[in-house]
């Protein structure tokens, strides 16, 4: 996705989130508009969750990935549990399925395990949110 523009980029990043999710089993909606909170629904067998969907298509200044899981224009708010249910973040690499009720921070610093670009201890051998990687089960 280098080279896209954020906008471009989040369209994108939320067709291969509609792609993995059916094929995990799931059913995919796209919100109309920007009127909402989330960008997708998720359906698996009759559970419903609401998505916001972000991505980033070039590595922060330090070499890690880094998401904002925010809305808002000037001053980012964290989303809550009444406007999405989980944030998926996809990365060139894989995709984080995250619930917002476990996000404790807006800005999200992701990396490949054992590729943190200024560490090699074992403190930063995966970044904070790999437990969240691909889990798809987190919205069944």
């Amino acid at each position: 996705m280098q080279g896209i523009q954020n906008k471009e980029a989040g369209t994108v990043a939320e067709a291969q989130v509609v792609v993995a999710l059916l094929q995990q089993g799931f059913g995919a909606s796209w919100a109309i508009g920007d009127s909402v909170a989330w960008d997708l629904v998720s359906d698996y067998k009759g559970k419903v969750n609401r998505l916001q969907v972000k991505t980033t298509n070039v590595p922060a200044s330090r070499g890690t990935w880094r998401i904002v899981c925010a809305h808002g224009a000037g001053n980012k708010e964290p989303y809550n549990k009444t406007q999405a249910d989980a944030c998926i973040c996809v990365l060139p690499w894989a995709m984080y399925v995250i619930p917002v009720h476990k996000l404790d921070d807006i800005a999200l610093r992701f990396w490949k395990p054992g590729e943190h670009p200024r560490y090699s201890t074992k403190r930063f051998s995966h970044c904070k949110y790999e437990w969240a990687r691909e889990r798809w089960d987190l919205l069944k």
